[in-house]
């Protein structure tokens, strides 16, 4: 089997249209990747954030109360466990997360988000949908919501292929 293989196709199996289409998409993909790694670092440094940070305080506010272990905070924000205590080290520093002991199991910690943690989040999550709301004001209506449906669709595909 190829390594370059999408779900169940092979890209030797694809005709020769939808193989262009995936070129094209593979290229516009690494463009929004790159373009939107830039904006969303320079919105969460204005916060004194990293984006690892963010994504890391996005994800423990996932969890019920706002707390888990670090293993599955770890595993939710891609990141491996030593990158993880590093980040919630600096996080706890910060004072927008805590280590908390677990009230179900002596042995381990949880990390909770802190009332400014909270705060942090919206605050960077203002700027981000200003900045978005900004770009999608100079799309045409009817292309934003075909463009929504769009990037629905791709990111259930996307979901459904791991």
């Amino acid at each position: 089997m190829s390594s370059e293989r999408v779900g169940t196709i092979g890209v030797e199996s694809m005709d020769a249209e939808l193989l262009s289409q995936a070129t094209a998409l593979e290229k516009l993909s690494q463009r929004l990747l790159m373009a939107e790694q830039a904006a969303f670092t320079e919105e969460t440094a204005k916060f004194s954030l990293t984006v690892p940070q963010f994504v890391t305080l996005a994800a423990i506010e996932t969890f019920d109360e706002g707390r888990e272990r670090m293993g599955k905070i770890a595993d939710m924000a891609r990141q491996c466990s030593a990158t993880m205590t590093g980040i919630i080290d600096r996080l706890e520093n910060m004072n927008l997360v805590r280590r908390v002991n677990n009230p179900h199991d002596r042995r381990s910690v949880l990390v909770e988000l802190t009332d400014e943690g909270r705060v942090r989040l919206e605050e960077v999550r203002q700027v981000r949908r200003a900045r978005l709301g900004r770009l999608l004001a100079a799309i045409d209506p009817s292309t934003r919501a075909d463009v929504y449906q769009a990037l629905v669709g791709y990111t259930d595909a996307l979901e459904g292929s791991e």
